[in-house]
């Protein structure tokens, strides 16, 4: 038992001479009326008079006979108590030694391994003689009392541990928005020191803009804690900060005193999305819209023709003998002359509305979304092809180029944006067949090229059932160690008249046509039967990745082939890869994350394919579960571009941000390859190291190496 004396109430007194016998009725009467334990000593330690609640303190027998008995004494009947009844004596003696009242906090051990904690007041009284007369020691049991207060207190520094510790800047307002209290984190971002702003109104900070946006998010927060917002705050610097802002009530006897603020400094993801989103949809070399926003806007374009009566029109443009040039002269040398292609284009369109594109390559577009008559088209097609007859200045030599232009009209809203592109590409193939520097209308007379994609479709139905298609393999190469850490499986087709086909000659007709779909299986199972037969036969084995299509990622039954094909051929997942498009991904969120779910469940790895040449965002990347990010060949083609290298860059150390590796694919130089790994991509891929290879030649560098 453990006694801790806080303060003296009374100094010694001379008291007068107390009949106890007198006043021992009223005495018992009034102790057993007490919810505190009350015990009465003589001068020797003697128990005169307890209440029961004195006596279940100890637990004292009710009908034990206490009167007349020291503690110690008394100790005989409660073992477990003794030790606490024995130090009762210790601490009564200093308090007649002390011959004052003292009060104190004492802790009494429990049988259940608990402790009874008790606020204590001994009072002496003394004879007129100074001799010892009475003790009376009066307790009361504040076990609970204590324990909320201490939980109180761990609830207070929790508090301001969870505040000032936070790894976000916390901040609290009163009910008329002004500062009342801030942790350093939020001293840090805002740049005021707190007591700069304890007082002054949250809109000290705010930027101008965002002032409506915080009053709105401070009234809303009053009733629903779930609402954030992002907004820009100015720092005492000047300096401009994005953040995302979370407020919450600050509810005080069910009475809301104003509201607590959790800031977020999201400047960098901001610059990072600002980055992704000109990857995105503009062309890295020219500043022109590339085919993803070209996409989206003829999209746009054809949804506002259900409401308007007029068309959209499509040029589509190739310069000629421009592959003369870049041979010639060199890429550096081609680059610039594209980007002064780029200006020229800038000339020939007048509206706002109007929109010129790189594809790429020397490939643009320039959609004109509301015209009303051919004149309009021809007019700006004509602008195009005049501007070229103006000689072109590169490294001080005079040079003359043309160049084709292929035109698609259509006021039906139910055209598609990639019907229209390739009508405008068939009508442009038209005007080089017909001589260059011209510009062709598509019409009907370019069926025979129509006619050629059914022809194209009736062959790959023959092709998959008489087995004309094989997989070739392209090894990819760890950036360090050159170590073959995978392989892309690509398709070729071996058509019996007119040889080996590329994929680029038939992937859309299959994709347009369904086909993609039986061919995608057969390519699950080819590569399900390789990795089993490299197995039994033990090849060192590398994890092989397959492409996967937009239209075959949205099978229904995709996930259950590539399940049954696993089964079948006992092959474990994590030896297969799937790379998907952005495209792929973005047609049905909730259906891809899902399906990837369930890929990753088989142990099957997710890369994102042509990262950059769809509709990029941090969404999806956050969304999914992906493993690895795949930066297109485009933008490693023209990463010597500054621009273009600082987007790979930020690509690369996007996916390490976001725990994916990162994979070059399309690297062709030495020189590509070594700056690739400055930036510190994991991964490449290309024929700098090597080729698509048959199954023979594959197994041959997984077993030697590169």
């Amino acid at each position: 038992m453990k006694s801790n004396v806080v303060g003296n109430i009374t100094r010694k007194k001379d008291m007068k001479m107390i009949n106890h016998e007198s006043y021992l009725p009223t005495l018992e009467c009034f102790i057993h009326t007490l919810p505190d334990f009350i015990n009465v000593k003589d001068g020797q330690g003697r128990w005169i008079e307890a209440n029961a609640v004195a006596l279940d303190v100890f637990h004292l027998p009710r009908d034990v006979d206490y009167r007349g008995k020291r503690d110690s004494e008394l100790a005989a009947f409660t073992p477990f108590f003794a030790e606490s009844l024995q130090f009762c004596e210790v601490t009564d003696e200093q308090v007649w030694k002390d011959g004052q009242v003292v009060r104190g906090r004492e802790e009494i051990p429990q049988p259940d391994g608990g402790v009874r904690v008790f606020d204590t007041i001994k009072v002496p009284l003394f004879h007129e003689d100074g001799s010892r007369k009475l003790l009376i020691v009066i307790g009361r049991d504040i076990t609970e009392h204590d324990r909320a207060h201490h939980e109180l207190e761990e609830s207070k520094q929790r508090y301001r541990s969870l505040f000032y510790n936070s790894p976000n800047a916390v901040f609290s307002l009163d009910l008329n928005r002004n500062f009342s209290s801030l942790n350093s984190k939020m001293v840090a971002l805002c740049g005021y020191e707190a007591d700069e702003l304890i007082g002054k109104p949250f809109s000290t900070i705010v930027s101008e803009e965002c002032q409506s946006d915080a009053v709105k998010l401070h009234r809303v927060a009053l009733e629903d804690p779930s609402q954030s917002i992002e907004l820009s705050i100015r720092r005492k610097d000047a300096k401009i900060v994005d953040i995302n802002l979370y407020e919450m009530p600050i509810v005080v006897n069910s009475e809301t005193i104003g509201v607590y603020g959790v800031a977020k400094d999201i400047s960098d993801q901001k610059r990072s999305e600002q980055i992704i989103h000109h990857m995105a949809f503009y062309d890295t070399l020219t500043g022109l819209a590339n085919r993803a926003l070209l996409t989206k806007t003829i999209e746009d374009a054809i949804e506002d023709l259900r409401h308007h009566d007029r068309s959209l029109a499509l040029l589509f443009l190739d310069l000629d003998n421009f592959k003369s040039l870049n041979d010639t002269k060199g890429h550096s040398v081609g680059d610039q002359f594209l980007k002064q292609v780029a200006e020229r284009l800038r000339t020939c369109v007048s509206s706002t509305k109007d929109l010129i594109c790189r594809l790429g390559g020397d490939e643009f577009v320039v959609l004109l979304p509301t015209v009303t008559n051919c004149t309009e088209v021809r007019n700006v097609a004509c602008k195009i092809l005049n501007s070229f007859e103006k000689p072109w200045y590169l490294e001080d030599e005079k040079l003359v180029f043309t160049a084709s232009v292929g035109i698609a009209m259509t006021s039906d809203s139910h055209q598609s944006a990639e019907r229209l592109i390739r009508n405008a590409d068939i009508a442009m193939y038209e005007a080089k067949r017909k001589g260059k520097n011209t510009y062709q209308y598509f019409d009907q007379k370019l069926n025979e090229r129509i006619h050629r994609r059914f022809e194209i479709e009736k062959s790959l139905r023959r092709a998959l059932e008489c087995e004309e298609f094989k997989l070739l393999f392209q090894p990819q190469i760890d950036t360090v160690t050159k170590a073959i850490t995978g392989a892309e499986a690509l398709i070729r087709w071996e058509h019996p008249e007119l040889g080996l086909v590329s994929p680029g000659e038939f992937i859309d007709v299959a994709e347009d046509s369904g086909l993609i779909v039986p061919i995608g299986k057969w390519v699950i199972r080819e590569v399900c039967a390789y990795i089993k037969k490299w197995i039994d036969a033990g090849v060192p084995l590398v994890r092989v990745s397959l492409n996967v299509s937009p239209r075959q990622f949205q099978d229904e039954n995709f996930v259950d082939y590539f399940t049954q094909v696993l089964s079948e051929t006992r092959v474990s997942g994590k030896w297969i890869g799937v790379e998907i498009t952005e495209c792929g991904i973005i047609q049905d969120v909730q259906y891809a994350q899902k399906t990837i779910m369930e890929l990753r469940k088989m142990g099957i790895a997710i890369d994102i394919d042509d990262f950059g040449t769809g509709y990029s965002s941090f969404s999806y990347l956050m969304d999914f579960p992906v493993d690895k990010i795949k930066i297109d060949q485009a933008f490693v083609k023209d990463m010597h571009i500054e621009k273009a290298g600082a987007i790979v860059k930020s690509v690369i150390s996007l996916a390490h941000n976001l725990n994916m590796l990162s994979i070059a694919e399309g690297v062709e130089t030495e020189k590509q390859s070594t700056l690739l790994a400055s930036y510190g991509c994991d991964e490449q891929q290309g024929y700098f190291f090597h080729g698509p290879v048959d199954e023979v030649e594959f197994i041959g560098l997984l077993t030697s190496g590169l």
